[in-house]
C-alpha cells in the first residue's frame, strides 16, 4: 500500500484543515480505538503539525499493522522524526 500512502500525502489538507482533520481523527479513535489506519493518520497529521506525539502514534501503528510495505514507509518517517526537534509538545 505505499501508493496509498503517497496518494494520502498528496491529498493531505493544509493549514487549519490539518487541525480539523486531526480533530476528526481523534473523534474516530475515541469511538473506535482499534482502527489502526486512524492511528497512522493521526501520527502523520501530528508530524505535519510538528507535534511530538507523532512518534507514539506511528510506533503504535507499526506494532499493530500487518502491512509490511507501508511499515517501511512509516519507519522512514520515524527515523526522520528522531532527528528533527518537534515544534509542539
Amino acid at each position: 500500500m505505499p501508493d496509498n500512502l503517497h496518494l494520502r500525502n498528496a491529498l493531505t489538507p493544509t493549514g487549519e484543515d490539518k487541525l480539523n482533520a486531526l480533530t476528526a481523527t481523534e473523534a474516530v479513535l475515541s469511538l473506535m480505538p482499534d482502527e489502526v489506519e486512524e492511528l497512522r493518520d493521526r501520527g502523520l497529521l501530528y508530524r505535519d503539525l510538528g507535534h511530538a506525539a507523532a512518534r507514539a502514534s506511528l510506533r503504535t501503528y507499526l506494532e499493530t499493522t500487518s502491512d509490511a510495505r507501508e511499515a517501511v514507509e512509516i519507519e522512514k518517517i520515524l527515523e526522520q522524526l528522531a532527528t528533527e526537534p518537534s515544534r509542539l509538545h
